[in-house]
């Protein structure tokens, strides 16, 4: 089984101090999921029948944070580790498709795991490393398989992001959705209308980093629901630049991108490789000074099977924007160049590198210079 040595230290010490105080503890969740799938944890989880007053007591000595109390969860810090410690619960009703109005503490850890999404992440390990698992999500993970827990219809009326959640473990796991539980997700989509952009955004995004291209024919009617995307999926799986993954798959649809939340700077550079997708090569000059030649280069080599490195390479000495002038402004101002002038000669000497007229070089900018003082 494959741990971070150094964090599996720390976590024992944990569990072994909650059992020392006469109190159940185990790791569940996606870290025995990943432990069995013989894949390195991110994090570890820690459920307990401790209540969380008890849990405070119990770890007073250290650093924590309870902003998770509401639902049972303390977290605590181990040299600068967070681990959280949640008590065995069961859930009241979800009247908002998201979060249980209530909850309440169990002292039984089935309880805790019944009201969990998938088989493959209710699965419990002690302290020993003994795997305990009543729900039958090893098995599962044996098969590849991921199955809600109890009626799927159920689970997804609690919380409708899980029909999301089981697409993208579906992606990153390349594993396969137990039949009864894709039906419910196609049946019960329309409740994701009742779901926030930003978290399934969220869930999207990771569907992207997978490298699945799958799931966007099989569940589009699902993902239809929050998000429209180009309706030939191109094999993004040349590159691993998110940009340049997005692009290609929102080539058609860029206004989409303003549903992911990637912030300003990232969704303009997608918008601006689909806007050049039909360059014309007297363009490409233009083109390479307002977007990122590597990104772009990708791009159109996935998109079209065109190589521009070489064409680059033919121009890039042409290739500007006032950023990326040759000479430095604080040059040009010891050379008289100030206040709008300065603008103004940044303005002249990148219309003339595009132009080709010029070369974005000192020497040449330089003699430039000189000619025209």
């Amino acid at each position: 089984m494959m741990y971070d040595r150094n964090m599996e230290e720390k976590l024992w010490k944990v569990m072994d101090r909650l059992i020392s105080h006469g109190h159940q503890a185990y790791i569940v969740g996606g870290a025995v999921r990943d432990i069995l799938l013989d894949k390195r944890p991110k994090d570890y989880d820690i459920c307990t029948d401790a209540r969380p007053k008890d849990v405070i007591a119990i770890f007073s000595d250290l650093d924590m944070f309870k902003s998770g109390l509401k639902h049972g969860t303390v977290t605590i810090v181990i040299d600068h580790e967070p681990f959280e410690i949640t008590t065995f619960r069961k859930d009241g009703p979800y009247r908002d498709g998201r979060h249980p109005d209530h909850v309440y503490f169990s002292d039984d850890v089935l309880d805790d795991l019944k009201r969990r999404d998938f088989t493959i992440n209710a699965i419990l390990m002690d302290i020993d490393e003994k795997i305990v698992d009543p729900l039958g999500g090893r098995n599962d993970i044996l098969q590849r398989c991921i199955r809600a827990i109890g009626d799927p219809y159920v689970r997804f009326k609690e919380d409708h992001l899980r029909i999301l959640r089981a697409i993208r473990f579906k992606a990153e796991l390349d594993f396969v959705i137990d039949k009864k539980t894709e039906e419910a997700m196609f049946i019960e989509k329309d409740a994701l209308k009742e779901i926030s952009n930003e978290r399934m955004a969220d869930e999207f995004i990771k569907m992207v980093k997978s490298n699945d291209l799958k799931i966007f024919d099989r569940y589009r009617d699902i993902l239809g629901v929050f998000i429209k995307y180009s309706k030939d999926v191109i094999d993004y799986r040349q590159s691993n630049d998110l940009r340049v993954r997005l692009a290609l798959l929102f080539k058609d649809e860029p206004a989409q991108l303003e549903k992911l939340f990637l912030g300003k700077k990232m969704t303009r550079e997608i918008k601006e490789l689909i806007a050049y997708q039909n360059y014309e090569d007297d363009d490409l000059t233009l083109i390479f000074s307002k977007v990122d030649p590597e990104l772009f280069i990708s791009f159109i080599g996935i998109l079209k099977g065109l190589d521009l490195s070489q064409v680059y390479d033919e121009i890039k000495a042409y290739i500007v924007n006032e950023k990326t002038l040759a000479i430095k402004a604080n040059e040009l101002m010891d050379m008289g160049y100030k206040g709008k002038r300065l603008g103004l000669i940044k303005k002249d000497l990148v219309k003339r590198i595009l132009a080709q007229d010029l070369k974005n070089t000192h020497d040449d900018i330089m003699t430039y210079l000189k000619e025209v003082l």
